[in-house]
């Protein structure tokens, strides 16, 4: 469970996205969070958390990342949390994909923040992080939506502030999330708009 004492702060904070995690630090400029700063953690102890909304990583993506990272580093620290599962171990909160590119570059130790997360706040992290990156799936953006709401009762307009996108985006992709799976891949390929998406709910191909 976090030890921040002021949970209004830290909400807002989410809402302004990962600058603000990482203290408005640019890449090149890590700043320390006030609990552990970063440091230097081995690949081999760090594993996939339980918030990571992307669950497929394309290769030529992970080996282009990779073949940046043996030119210039890992420039953006990951998040970690202890594991409270395996002893020694750490949890990605935020940087799965730069962690997995790092392994691709023979990297052994990359930057880290390690603090206290709780559950509530990784998923929103890891969905955050993802979305400004604009690198997650139509139908996994929406899942992570869905699952912040069920887990944390949020209202629409309240995840909005959160994850930075309008009330509206976020009900029309709630939506679709009962589109029949064939009408779903097309939407996730950009065969078909959210418009032509949302008329074919609850039908069949």
């Amino acid at each position: 469970m976090s030890t921040d004492k002021n949970p209004t702060r830290k909400r807002k904070t989410l809402g302004r996205g990962l600058s603000a995690l990482f203290g408005e630090a640019s890449a090149g400029e890590l700043k320390p969070t006030k609990e552990s700063g970063h440091q230097l953690v081995p690949v081999d102890e760090i594993m996939p958390g339980p918030g990571q909304p992307r669950r497929l990583f394309q290769k030529a993506d992970l080996e282009s990342l990779a073949e940046s990272i043996k030119n210039k580093g890992v420039l953006q620290p990951l998040l970690l949390r202890r594991s409270n599962q395996q002893q020694h171990m750490f949890e990605i909160v935020a940087g799965e994909r730069r962690w997995r590119a790092a392994q691709l570059a023979q990297i052994h130790e990359v930057p880290a923040i390690i603090d206290d997360y709780d559950d509530k706040e990784i998923i929103e992290i890891g969905l955050i992080e993802n979305i400004q990156r604009e690198n997650l799936k139509i139908s996994e953006e929406a899942q992570a939506y869905q699952r912040l709401i069920d887990k944390n009762k949020y209202t629409h307009e309240e995840l909005s502030k959160i994850v930075g996108k309008s009330r509206s985006h976020i009900t029309n992709l709630l939506r679709i999330l009962n589109l029949d799976a064939y009408f779903f891949d097309l939407l996730n390929k950009g065969t078909i708009s959210m418009g032509h998406a949302r008329a074919l709910v609850g039908k069949k191909p």
